[in-house]
């Protein structure tokens, strides 16, 4: 395997793969970019019962999240992907939102081509990690791109991962160690269809160790967290092993990153895992779903 470093963007103009025939030049100020503060909408009738809320949040094109957690002190921050908003095709966007969900403050990232958020949580310093992709920055078709958010939302440092193919994380987290586990799926390394990828990375994003892990089809990770004893639990899906066609798929690493045991669930159809956790008991629970993902022959 070819050895990947983190990478973080220079101040200078950077260069971008739009198509391999295409390469466009962009400054760094494209990185980030605010947007006017937007309120939370009122809910329409029949959207919430038993006194909660509810509400949406977006422009006038296509707006989408895919990861939310309760924030320190009783708010969420929500992240995701915008086209209504930003400077690309897609960039990231991260909401921060109050218990009540009004918006406290919102930003988009990205360059002029397609980036994704998949995975935010809050770190010990009360700012933010968010993992996704980009086909803006990096050194690929698409790489893995980690932002490191203050509190307010501004970047402390962004790096990406990846060869020179597909490549995209799925699942970040914060260690005990104040360093970070990302989890997600590369075509870079190992087979052409391919392959889990897991990272562990320093604070600063550097690289501490990497692996890739499945058969000769194709498997993917889409969840990581680390376990009690420092080690990691992983989640996702294979066509390599199990019985049919896809199944949910559960490794057990060591802090290392070696497999200590994985094993597969599923039955005739397609079975894939999106996210796990440990249980108080130090057993994991997975949350399943039927998700079709193609297995070379089908």
């Amino acid at each position: 395997m070819s050895k990947v470093t983190g990478k973080g963007f220079p101040l200078s103009p950077v260069t971008c793969l739009l198509f391999p025939a295409f390469c466009l030049l962009f400054s760094a100020s494209q990185f980030f970019t605010a947007i006017p503060s937007l309120s939370a909408s009122d809910p329409e009738p029949g959207m919430v019962q038993g006194g909660g809320w509810a509400a949406t949040y977006g422009g006038t094109s296509n707006d989408m999240a895919y990861s939310i957690q309760e924030t320190g002190e009783g708010g969420y921050v929500v992240a995701g992907r915008t086209k209504a908003f930003g400077a690309g095709k897609e960039d990231f966007w991260v909401l921060k939102l109050r218990n009540d969900g009004t918006v406290e403050w919102q930003k988009t990232y990205g360059g002029n081509n397609y980036d994704w958020v998949k995975s935010i949580q809050q770190t010990s310093d009360e700012g933010y990690i968010v993992a996704g992709e980009t086909v803006s920055f990096g050194a690929g078709k698409d790489d893995i791109w980690l932002l490191k958010l203050r509190p307010d939302g501004t970047i402390d440092w962004q790096k990406t991962y990846g060869g020179d193919k597909d490549d995209w994380a799925e699942s970040v987290q914060q260690t005990t160690d104040g360093g970070y586990i990302v989890a997600g799926g590369t075509t870079s390394f190992g087979v052409r269809w391919g392959k889990a990828w897991v990272l562990k990375l320093r604070a600063d994003g550097t690289v501490e160790w990497q692996k890739t892990y499945g058969g000769i089809e194709q498997d993917r990770a889409k969840s990581v967290q680390q376990t009690t004893d420092g080690g990691y639990i992983l989640a996702g899906g294979t066509c390599s092993f199990g019985t049919e066609k896809v199944d949910i798929w559960v490794l057990r690493l060591r802090p290392d990153g070696i497999v200590e045991w994985q094993k597969t669930y599923g039955g005739a159809g397609w079975d894939m895992a999106e996210s796990i956790h440990e249980t108080s008991d130090g057993g994991v629970y997975s949350n399943r779903q039927y998700r079709v993902l193609r297995c070379r022959g089908d």
